[in-house]
């Protein structure tokens, strides 16, 4: 097939030549007669006779090879995408921010993102006291360099933070030593009701002594989980494109693989 085809070739660039050179002899003809018969005329007609052939000279090229006549269109230049900045800037800011507690400065790194909630304060003691230990616990580490592909880029990190439910899981042997304490100091029927369920203000008490205890140790409730960043190029520069898995981390919601973090 690729025998016949090169043949066809050939056949079609001999038949291209052959026209070429008919039609100039045909246009060397013309112009031998023009001059011939204009040989005693005055100048102008002898530089109109050359204008003439030179024009028969240009339109014998063009028929014989019209691909030369018209270039094929320039193909368009590959443009690259201008990026000014390193992404990993980006997640140093941002990170760093949410250590400070400077939730703005935070926030103006993400897109399309004005709060996460980080600043809100819940309702209740205990879920501040939690919260605070939360906000106090932030620590990060960067791994490597940011992966950059055109206006998308990715950075990988190990973030540290409380593990809340870790926390919660040991709470119970301090709530109830310390309601057992409560007990034989304080007669029985003012801590429960006629069924002998605790009264909801001595729970509560022994929550926030067993949560006051563990948060002494906070500690050894530190995680460390791999979170791969992922950022876009915008018109304010590279910006954190905010998913799930930084939504759960950054609220304690870890992956059962996190690590424990060690100081």
């Amino acid at each position: 097939m690729e025998l016949l085809f090169n043949i066809q070739q050939l056949k079609t660039d001999a038949g291209s030549a052959l026209s070429l050179i008919v039609i100039l002899l045909v246009c060397v003809a013309i112009e031998a007669l023009i001059l011939f018969f204009l040989m005693r005329r005055r100048r102008w007609l002898r530089v109109l006779a050359a204008l003439l052939s030179f024009a028969f000279a240009l339109t014998a090229f063009s028929l014989a090879f019209p691909d030369a006549a018209e270039p094929e269109p320039a193909a368009p230049a590959e443009t690259e995408a201008l990026t000014e900045g390193d992404p990993r800037d980006t997640v140093v800011e941002f990170l760093s921010a949410i250590q400070k507690e400077d939730y703005p400065a935070a926030y103006a790194c993400l897109e399309q993102y004005r709060t996460l909630g980080l600043e809100d304060d819940p309702q209740g003691e205990a879920a501040r006291m939690l919260a605070d230990a939360m906000r106090g616990s932030y620590a990060f580490q960067l791994r490597g360099g940011a992966v950059v592909d055109g206006l998308e880029a990715r950075q990988s990190v190990s973030l540290t933070v409380l593990d809340p439910e870790a926390l919660l899981a040991d709470l119970k042997p301090d709530a109830e030593a310390y309601l057992q304490m409560l007990s034989q100091e304080i007669p029985r029927s003012r801590l429960a009701d006629a069924e002998g369920h605790f009264l909801p203000e001595i729970a509560e008490q022994a929550y926030l002594y067993a949560l006051q205890n563990a948060l002494e140790h906070r500690d050894d409730y530190l995680r460390s989980v791999e979170l791969e960043l992922q950022l876009r190029y915008t018109t304010e520069g590279w910006r954190i494109l905010v998913d799930q898995p930084l939504l759960d981390a950054l609220g304690g919601m870890l992956p059962g693989e996190g690590s424990v973090a060690h100081e």
